[in-house]
């Protein structure tokens, strides 16, 4: 576990805390809130709120915030890491539509849709507007794709005379 040695507001040192207390016997579960408040000590910020889509995480000098230390700070991204963002997203989305794709490719078996069959899908039909969604993320995919809503199977098993 990482900690801080603060003095106010400035952060003096950042080390796990069995390297800056090394006399020190801790519980397995490292120092106690209480124990880090009283010896100027505070818990290092494993994570720190941003949006992916627009952010990115930078390392910044250790800073105070709300009684925690952080190391890095939220950032707009400039052009070229917005480009890379939105290239891999395009990729992403693509692959995901194309793995949506596969996991209802049964719903286009003939007989699954027959109604000649005592168990067929009835709402077939929902499934190839949806199967012609993910074709279209499929085959122009986007950064910001919104993908289609899965059809829930409805099956009719009614035992026809």
């Amino acid at each position: 576990m990482l900690i801080a040695k603060v003095n106010g507001t400035a952060v003096e040192q950042i080390g796990d805390y069995r390297d800056l207390f090394q006399g020190v016997a801790f519980p397995h579960t490292g120092p106690t809130a209480e124990w880090l408040a009283a010896n100027s000590c505070m818990p290092i910020g494993a994570k720190l709120p941003y949006d992916p889509t627009t952010q990115v995480l930078a390392q910044v000098a250790p800073y105070i915030l709300d009684g925690v230390v952080y190391t890095c700070e939220a950032q707009l991204m400039d052009t070229e890491q917005t480009a890379e963002y939105q290239k891999n997203m395009v990729n992403v989305n693509r692959d995901k539509a194309q793995e949506l794709l596969k996991q209802t490719d049964w719903s286009e078996i003939p007989s699954v849709t027959n109604p000649a069959n005592s168990h067929y899908l009835v709402n077939g039909a929902a499934f190839v507007d949806y199967r012609n969604a993910l074709r279209a993320v499929a085959v122009a995919p986007t950064y910001n794709a919104v993908f289609p809503t899965a059809p829930v199977e409805q099956w009719n098993t009614t035992v026809s005379a």
